[in-house]
């Protein structure tokens, strides 16, 4: 029997072959069995990147002025196009394995002056954010090897765009539901934008509560400061 709750393994792959995983036909490129599953693929990271740009685009925004923070950055997938964009990205992994993994691949993948806009973390997003302050006591900065993290090291601004990927299979950090992360974010931190890649079909009972009660109560809360009528269109057009 499969015990879900253990550490991630790494697996021998052929990137080639595994192109629609990662951005470029690179050699040596690192996976786990846990990401192979769970990260999101370079073709949907990319579109969504593209979307952003374009929605951004329609309300005088400039990617090039956003501070990313990707919370649950797997092994990078996506940080590779933040990179591309962004003025900095901080990606933020529990995992200490896709934590270096990612160190790994992006320093194949990404060019030297964007890499200098990389903020690489292993630590708990539940424990750094969820309290009054930030809260760094348990995090660390990992550039080849890890380093203590103070709280100082994290900065938030109006220019801060917080972004979620598919969230975990019972949607969320620890024993924080996600809901409840955005909603701290928004009224800790007042970030220019939240964005939330949720799965497009009910997978399980969290799922289906989440759809069902936890989305329209989030929307009615946040909807005061934000539009979230492209939201709504996405959902019209592809749900």
């Amino acid at each position: 029997m499969t015990d879900l709750f253990r550490g991630p393994y790494e697996l021998k792959i052929d990137s080639h072959k595994f192109d629609f995983i990662f951005p470029k036909k690179t050699d040596n490129l690192r996976i786990t069995d846990i990401a192979l599953y769970s990260m999101i693929l370079s073709v949907y990271s990319k579109y969504m990147v593209r979307l952003l740009k374009n929605i951004y685009f329609n309300y005088s925004i400039d990617m090039k002025d956003l501070n990313i923070f990707d919370l649950g950055s797997n092994i990078g997938g996506t940080l590779y196009y933040f990179l591309r964009e962004a003025k900095s990205v901080t990606g933020i992994e529990y995992e200490p394995l896709h934590v270096d993994i990612t160190w790994h691949n992006l320093n194949k993948l990404n060019s030297k002056e964007e890499l200098k806009k990389l903020k690489l973390i292993y630590g708990d997003v539940e424990k750094i954010f969820m309290k009054q302050r930030i809260n760094t006591s348990e995090a660390f900065h990992y550039n080849g090897e890890f380093t203590k993290l103070k709280n100082t090291d994290i900065h938030i601004n109006n220019n801060t765009l917080f972004y979620i990927g598919i969230p975990f299979i019972d949607l969320s950090f620890g024993s924080t539901s996600v809901s409840d992360v955005i909603l701290h974010l928004d009224n800790q931190y007042s970030p220019i934008s939240i964005v939330v890649q949720i799965p497009c079909s009910i997978q399980n009972n969290y799922h289906e509560e989440f759809y069902n009660k936890n989305l329209p109560i989030l929307l009615e809360k946040i909807k005061s400061k934000y539009d979230i009528k492209f939201f709504i269109d996405i959902k019209k057009n592809y749900g």
